[in-house]
């Protein structure tokens, strides 16, 4: 992935062909790192920003935020915190909930993509 300039919709993109096992979020998290491994990726987890924590931030500013339970209006308060940090340029939210699939792709002025899974089967 080195040849092309990543972006939330080439990492969307990219993970999205692999195949997620999982019940909780820490295995969705594990599932995603192995995945990023393999795709030559440089990221940190459980990154500490100013507002809190965020699950993955991957070079070159794209965070990734895990989601397999919680409410769409829990997620958009964390959207809206994230896209304030200025290490974040762009977000992507990991989920298995469908109500997360409509959530802006605009927050801030930078961008919000969407990768939905199901619980268990991706």
């Amino acid at each position: 992935m080195s040849d092309c300039l990543l972006t939330a919709i080439v990492l969307r993109e990219s993970l999205s062909r692999f195949r997620f096992r999982f019940t909780t979020e820490d295995e969705l998290q594990v599932g995603l790192e192995v995945a990023m491994w393999q795709l030559g990726l440089s990221w940190e987890r459980e990154k500490k920003l100013r507002v809190g924590r965020i699950d993955f931030l991957v070079d070159p500013g794209i965070g990734l935020e895990v989601k397999v339970d919680g409410s769409r209006a829990a997620l958009v308060r964390q959207i809206h915190a994230y896209l304030g940090e200025p290490d974040v340029r762009e977000l992507l939210i990991v989920t298995s909930k469908s109500h997360h699939a409509d959530i802006p792709g605009l927050v801030r002025g930078k961008p919000v993509r969407v990768l939905c899974l199901s619980a268990g089967l991706l």
